[in-house]
């Protein structure tokens, strides 16, 4: 299990890819995880976020709620980090003006082997640049943000929540951004994408 990286649309939804994190939790001696739930307007109280730290316990974590716009941290001793849905503009205005450096943080759990786990808005903000969360999935930038650049985990432009309808959308992004089909990196809601974030992608579950 090289992967350090699961790009999800629809939490673990699938029970394979819960799976595959219990392994994982359980063969890397993974102690504590987050829930980080700035993106979502209901925050922990989200049911995606309650359900998740729950599947995240049972797995074997000590897992707490992260909200950045509370001034939360990420605990310094943080193995798995979760990013739940919402508005992915909100999510990364909120990384971008946190009382610490995010973007170090996140490196920095997944240096020491650790695992970043994004769903939805999460899974974006894991790539190099958000613009799929307006131009493709309809996110709403009410936080007028200039700079998308994301957490670059992926160099893929990454689309959840994926369905035949969304194809005339996406080759519009693609033609607007000089892009080939190759550079999107399409999710369905019951597909997990595995990335070894110095390789690239090296596996789709659904």
């Amino acid at each position: 299990m090289g992967w350090n990286v699961i790009l999800l649309s629809s939490g673990f939804s699938n029970p394979a890819i819960l799976a595959m994190v219990e392994d994982a939790v359980r063969d890397r001696s993974y102690q504590t995880g987050c829930v980080i739930t700035t993106a979502h307007p209901k925050k922990q109280a989200s049911p995606w976020a309650k359900a998740t730290k729950k599947q995240l316990e049972k797995a074997g974590l000590s897992v707490s709620f992260v909200d950045f716009d509370a001034g939360d941290k990420i605990p310094d001793k943080a193995d798995v980090l979760y990013i739940c849905g919402g508005n992915t503009y909100h999510l990364l205005s909120s990384i971008n003006t946190a009382p610490f450096d995010v973007r170090e943080r996140v490196r920095d759990v997944l240096d020491h082997g650790g695992l970043y786990i994004g769903s939805s808005a999460g899974a974006v903000v894991a790539s190099s640049n958000i613009a799929t969360a307006g131009e493709v999935g309809g996110d709403k930038n009410d936080d007028k943000i200039d700079d998308l650049t994301g957490l670059s985990l992926t160099p893929l432009y990454v689309v959840p929540h994926d369905t035949p309808e969304q194809d005339h959308a996406i080759e519009q992004f693609c033609s607007a951004h000089s892009l080939d089909d190759g550079d999107v990196l399409r999710i369905s809601d019951d597909e997990g994408v595995f990335i070894d974030s110095l390789q690239g992608v090296v596996d789709v579950v659904s």
